[in-house]
């Protein structure tokens, strides 16, 4: 089985994600007429994810669960990451209950693309079939 994750974890993760966002809005919709804010909702969303992303490491790979194994440096670079990913889902949210949902979900999915293109020129990544046939899923 580890060896099963290890070989298709990328694969792994396009799939969760693809699942994750897949009615997403619809949730949020519900949620925020249920009297849900946009905050609470970003902050049940992380603690959920957080828990499967423990219990997932936990079952496949013990060792990445040891914080001794991460510099400090990438420590203060991830607590960053999560309060800009924090901001950037309750923006998401906010828009998506008081918006368009068609007109959001085109600016959310057009950024794989421009991420794409963001890689490529901009830190040189090497572009693929592989990687276009992930964006067109």
């Amino acid at each position: 089985m580890k060896d099963i994750y290890k070989k298709y974890w990328w694969e792994f993760l396009l799939v969760l994600a693809s699942l994750s966002y897949s009615f997403e809005w619809y949730f949020v919709r519900n949620l925020s007429e249920n009297g849900f804010s946009s905050v609470e909702i970003t902050f049940w969303r992380l603690f959920f994810a957080s828990l499967i992303i423990f219990f997932f490491f936990l079952f496949f790979d013990r060792e990445s669960l040891k914080f001794k194994t991460i510099r400090k440096s990438d420590l203060k670079l991830l607590f960053v990451f999560t309060l800009l990913a924090i901001l950037a889902n309750t923006a998401f949210n906010t828009a998506i209950t008081n918006t368009s949902v068609a007109n959001v979900l085109i600016l959310i999915y057009l950024w794989i693309v421009w991420w794409f293109l963001f890689g490529v020129l901009c830190f040189k990544e090497k572009a693929s079939i592989k990687k276009f046939l992930y964006i067109f899923l």
